[in-house]
């Protein structure tokens, strides 16, 4: 401690001097948008023994799955702030959805006991038979925001909600805050003003946006200096709150289930961090394991009790999803949070090297500030087979095709620049297109080009055969979105077939307006690792789908840190070749995936087969999981590269039980046999690398696995190791009141 024992009087009386200092100068609703990242926070976080006060004093940001009116979350927000007064705490205000009465979130439940011709009755939505409306995934009802007799009531509620709150929390959690209306989730059959008519939904939606809007706006003019954080909320509602939750962007990028490249989806948050007026800039977006999986296997009712710890820890393992959405919120200059996912958010307790040390708040935002924005690093170095890309040749031997005279496209040079102009119509198609380009069957290309359109619209670039029966050799997985203004491109596409002939075209739609090309290029091969630098340090992500070398701007050292394996591969057993008469059940909860394969040993004729891929020679651990019993055989074989390995399946814990250390170079094969006795499981096989991902070495140079991302420290900057200063007692890296408080209540100096 700083203070010694003979100075306590005048120790005691400069801390408290500082004390009131701290908080005038601070006030506890202004936030520090100077923090350094990586910013993470925490969204309905469950309060357990095993969740203490001093795991969520960790993050920027926790948002509870609380009112705040019951006195167990102003003593938790309490303590929390002590730890970290940088700690922003919101608490759940639920504007949009009508909760049942008791359920600790209903704001008005005397609109559910309201009778027809009452204020009340109109405040929660209904069809034209009266029956209130709730949406199919969470059961929900919501509140007629178009009604403005409702819209008073709910602004007059929670003012003076927040008014009794005695300044224990910094802001709300706004949920399902869109400007898409609600016909959406309810369906075609809404009748606002309860004369049992159905309403017109055009009408229904845009009542229902004005009037959140007129919320927020009401909201903000009480409470100028609050947090209002409203998931969903589009860029224009940030001069109102102060930033929105990108949910299922990113999950759904890495699930291969979302229309959008990597960097489109980064401009999206970027542009939203941008523009909001109102500090503090709490924009975030969430990431989870694989989502197909959990959503498949789980469900919002069933997930409370049907996950086990084991799986759990298992999801919380994917570690490169982890880095490849925290990078990306940092390249956006966002916040994150790596959690389970919609149906169970805020209880994983997970925890990751990239974030700091755990329970040291001096090691949050150990990066410190961006000193530029995300750059595309990674050269692609084979030819270019566009020919006049740029235009500066006219026109030639670029050109409009259209599928008739019906379709009118025009094409000229226009300030340097491909200028499509087309006329609209009903049906038909227009490209815009150039021959000949060669492409080879399993190869990748990248095509970039900048473009710009009139008005915002979707197109598509592919590479398909000109003559014969004219078939698509490659296409890109993603539209094309254009927008007004000037924006740069890359899509990345795969040959599926090979080709000396093929044309490279761009769909341009039908709709009347202007598309404006420049830049055009075509190349074998991929890029697709982006950059950007901070004060002490520098994050870098590979968004293409080969694994990616580049060299370094300058040396940099590696986190050091034992959690995450140098590289990891999980197969499942459907993803495994089968020989022989397996058959192929539904997957209980302790067994991992969809489906298992199950035989009766002895069957030698039978076997699965796990093929993996090693990018890094060395020792890796093979293990197998395993939900054991009694009924399972003992005596399973399982062969690792020629050797054989007994993997008995009727005892031990659920999860994976190691099948030894192996040297690997490239490959791996891993073949299960059912030549002992008794019922033979063939689930998941992994393999893990004993060298460690963020080892603290120096590097000159990365190699980035696809849908991947480091976080790399200047080699003589600063690292997430805590920072120890003299009267600290909280470890936020100063001596301010928080710490006054923690001495005199605890040690009584």
């Amino acid at each position: 401690m700083g203070c010694k024992k003979l100075l306590i009087v005048s120790c005691r009386l400069s801390t408290v001097l500082l004390f009131f200092a701290f908080f005038l100068l601070n006030p506890k609703n202004t936030f520090a948008d100077s923090s350094g990242y990586p910013r993470i926070y925490n969204l309905w976080g469950n309060y357990t023994a095993n969740v203490d006060n001093g795991y969520f004093a960790s993050f920027n940001l926790y948002a509870m799955y609380s009112d705040g009116s019951n006195s167990t979350s102003k003593s938790r927000a309490d303590a929390i702030h002590v730890l970290n007064p940088n700690t922003k705490i919101l608490v759940t205000a639920d504007i949009i959805p009508a909760h049942d009465p008791g359920s600790g979130l209903d704001v008005q439940p005397q609109w559910w006991s309201a009778t027809p011709g009452t204020p009340d009755y109109a405040c929660i939505l209904r069809n034209s038979s009266g029956a209130v409306l709730r949406d199919v995934s969470y059961n929900a009802a919501y509140n007629n925001l178009g009604n403005s007799y409702c819209r008073g009531v709910l602004v007059n509620y929670f003012i003076g909600k927040w008014n009794a709150s005695g300044g224990h929390f910094d802001g709300w959690q706004v949920d399902q805050a869109g400007d898409g209306g609600v016909s959406w989730v309810l369906g075609n059959n809404i009748d606002t003003n309860v004369d049992g008519i159905p309403d017109n939904l055009t009408s229904v939606d845009a009542d229902y946006v004005a009037g959140m809007i007129d919320i927020f706006q009401r909201l903000r003019a009480a409470f100028p200096n609050i947090i209002i954080h409203a998931n969903d909320s589009p860029p224009y509602y940030g001069q109102w709150v102060n930033g929105r939750l990108y949910e299922m962007d990113m999950k759904r990028y890495l699930d291969n289930d979302f229309g959008r490249p990597w960097p489109e989806i980064i401009n999206g948050f970027s542009v939203w961090a941008q523009n909001t007026a109102i500090n503090p800039n709490t924009t975030g977006l969430m990431n989870s394991p694989n989502g197909i999986l959990i959503k498949t296997k789980y469900n919002f009712q069933n997930i409370w009790t049907a996950i086990k710890p084991e799986m759990m820890a298992e999801y919380g393992a994917d570690y490169d999803r982890m880095r490849f959405g925290l990078v990306s919120s940092m390249m956006a200059g966002v916040m994150y949070s790596y959690d389970l996912g919609s149906y169970m958010y805020g209880n994983s307790n997970w925890w990751y090297d990239e974030y700091g040390t755990r329970g040291q708040i001096s090691t949050l935002g150990y990066l410190g500030q961006p000193t530029d924005t995300h750059t595309l690093v990674s050269q692609i170095t084979s030819p270019d087979q566009v020919v006049n890309g740029n235009f500066s040749s006219g026109t030639s031997p670029w050109f409009a095709s259209t599928s008739g005279s019906s379709v009118i496209a025009t094409y000229n040079v226009e300030n340097g620049s491909a200028h499509i102009h087309l006329g609209g119509a009903a049906s038909g198609w227009a490209v815009f297109r150039e021959n000949y380009v060669s492409v080879e069957t399993g190869k990748y290309y990248t095509v970039s080009f900048r473009a710009k359109a009139s008005t915002s619209r979707n197109g598509g670039v592919r590479v398909q055969r000109a003559g014969g029966a004219w078939e698509t050799l490659a296409q890109a997985a993603y539209n094309i979105r254009l927008f007004p203004e000037w924006n740069q491109y890359y899509y990345v596409l795969k040959a599926t077939g090979t080709g000396t002939n093929g044309t490279l075209l761009f769909d341009l739609g039908i709709d009347a307006g202007d598309i404006y090309f420049d830049d055009i290029a075509f190349q074998e091969g991929v890029g697709g690792v982006w950059q950007r630098h901070f004060d002490n340090g520098t994050v870098l992500l590979n968004e293409g789908p080969l694994q990616q070398t580049v060299t370094l701007d300058k040396t940099y050292q590696k986190l050091n840190g034992t959690q995450a394996p140098l590289y990891f591969q999980r197969i499942d057993d459907d993803q495994a070749t089968v020989v022989g008469s397996w058959t192929n059940p539904s997957a209980s909860f302790d067994q991992w995936g969809l489906k298992v394969h199950s035989i009766t040993a002895p069957n030698t004729s039978a076997t699965l087969t796990y093929n993996f891929t090693i990018p890094y020679a060395g020792e890796y651990e093979v293990l197998a999981w395993v939900a054991p019993s009694a009924s399972y055989s003992k005596n399973v074989t399982v062969n690792i590269n020629g050797a054989d390995v007994n993997l008995d399946q009727s005892v031990g814990a659920l999860g994976w039980h190691s099948l030894g250390k192996y040297n690997f170079n490239q490959s791996a094969t891993v073949v299960v046999k059912p030549l002992g006795s008794g019922v033979v499981i063939g689930d998941a096989i992994k393999v893990v690398s004993t060298a460690r991902y963020n080892d603290g070495s120096t590097v000159n140079s990365i190699t980035l696995q696809p849908n991947d991302a480091i976080v790399l420290l200047n080699s003589s900057g600063s690292s997430p190791t805590p920072t120890l200063i003299s009267g600290d007692a909280n470890s936020d890296g100063k001596v301010d009141g928080a710490d006054y408080v923690i001495w005199l209540s605890n040690y009584n100096v």
